[in-house]
């Protein structure tokens, strides 16, 4: 295997296993990815319009829309009318919705901490630069780039 595929493997295999860990992890507070990365934002962004939440999480506005009502029917979040515009709303947690939120963050950063804690700062430092310059360009340049052609 050259370099190129082993370097995308492995990226992409822990990738994988990141995200299976998450899941297992969030599934200990009864919480999904998607809503835990929602709590996260709303908690970082007290009053966010559904439509950033979606550029946030990298999803179409529909699967905010069912995320949210969701929810919302679970005491998790509140949705208030925006008072300069009654077409938008703003979001907020909850106080069952922080509680939940702040349980399984602090799971969260323990899992991260003991991940993360087999790198020296320096190793860290260099995967940060290195992965950061893989990403410098949106996806669909790089497939264009390769002559794929993205639909929107």
């Amino acid at each position: 295997m050259n370099l190129n595929k082993t370097l995308y493997s492995l990226i992409k295999r822990t990738s994988f296993l990141l995200d299976e860990d998450e899941r297992l992890l969030l599934e200990q507070v009864d919480l999904s990815v998607p809503q835990f990365n929602l709590l996260y934002h709303v908690y970082e962004s007290p009053g966010i319009a559904p439509s950033a939440l979606s550029d946030k999480l990298l999803c179409h506005r529909s699967n905010i829309t069912r995320l949210v009502r969701g929810m919302e029917k679970g005491g998790l979040i509140s949705r208030k009318p925006n008072p300069a515009d009654n077409r938008t709303i703003h979001l907020s947690l909850t106080t069952k919705g922080e509680m939940l939120y702040q349980r399984a963050q602090a799971s969260y950063e323990a899992y991260v901490t003991h991940c993360m804690c087999q790198l020296s700062s320096d190793s860290k430092q260099l995967l940060i630069e290195n992965l950061e310059s893989l990403f410098l360009y949106p996806q669909s340049d790089i497939l264009q780039a390769i002559g794929i052609q993205i639909m929107f």
